[in-house]
């Protein structure tokens, strides 16, 4: 095998399909269909497609088939092509997820690829099947001309994968819409819930923020000064201006009592 397996993941077959994928690259086009008569059975079978945009592959439809009474069970891998190599080879270590066929004559059946696989529009990657020879049809288009990749089976006798260039395998990926990451919001904690200090005085508080996203944080101060370092994390002290001192409002001196002058005193 050209590249060991990676872990199995897991793959769901015939399951729901999502409102949100697109199909990004087909074999053939305009829902056509390879003739059902048309098929490749080995133990290894692949087929390169170069991604026409950047997103998450989550699903491949495969036209597949089995012959027997038993269902097959196989390995999907996705590939990133490396470019270097003379022949079929994967860059790094390949997605690879096992699947369960259907019997019978080949027709469209759906894989859902999970966790998905990021794509890049313009790199080519390749869906390998892996399973035991007889087991698994692949149906194919002859004398087919797909411009991102083509048909591949292993193995020559030196290990090698062998290009067929008139023909591919019946294919599409969809691409499916990730949802946005969760913005949250920063935490900021102050090291006194309260400061006490005497009038007049100098006063501040310190503390420390970050942003669980690691994004920028802006801190503002309603009065006084501000100072942090860090943009996504670090700490802070505010430090308000001071008020002046203030004396107590000079109050009136209290009036002074006074006499009512002595009446003059008459004598008999």
């Amino acid at each position: 095998m050209a590249a060991a397996l990676a872990a199995m993941l897991a793959l769901a077959f015939a399951s729901t399909v999502s409102a949100d994928d697109a199909l990004d690259q087909s074999v053939p086009t305009a829902g056509a269909s390879p003739q059902t008569n048309l098929f490749q059975q080995l133990g290894q079978m692949a087929q390169t497609f170069t991604a026409g945009h950047s997103g998450q592959l989550d699903r491949v439809s495969l036209f597949q088939g089995a012959p027997g009474f038993t269902v097959p069970t196989f390995t999907i891998q996705v590939w990133t092509v490396d470019r270097g190599q003379a022949t079929l080879a994967a860059a790094g270590t390949p997605a690879s997820f096992s699947a369960r066929g259907s019997l019978g004559t080949n027709a469209w059946h759906d894989f859902t690829l999970n966790p998905a696989v990021a794509v890049t529009a313009g790199t080519q990657y390749a869906i390998v099947l892996v399973t035991r020879p007889n087991t698994v049809r692949w149906g194919f288009m002859n004398s087919y001309s797909y411009a991102g990749g083509n048909l591949w089976l292993c193995c020559d006798a030196t290990g090698r994968w062998m290009p067929t260039r008139t023909s591919d395998f019946g294919f599409k990926t969809y691409l499916g819409t990730a949802a946005p990451p969760v913005n949250r919001p920063p935490a900021v904690a102050a090291d006194s819930a309260a400061v006490t200090f005497n009038e007049g005085a100098a006063q501040s508080n310190t503390g420390t923020y970050s942003d669980p996203d690691g994004d920028s944080v802006t801190l503002t101060a309603s009065a006084g000064s501000l100072t942090r370092t860090g943009t996504s994390t670090g700490t802070c002290r505010r430090s308000p201006k001071v008020p002046p001192n203030r004396s107590p409002a000079a109050r009136p001196a209290p009036p002074r009592p006074t006499r009512p002058p002595a009446s003059p005193t008459h004598g008999p």
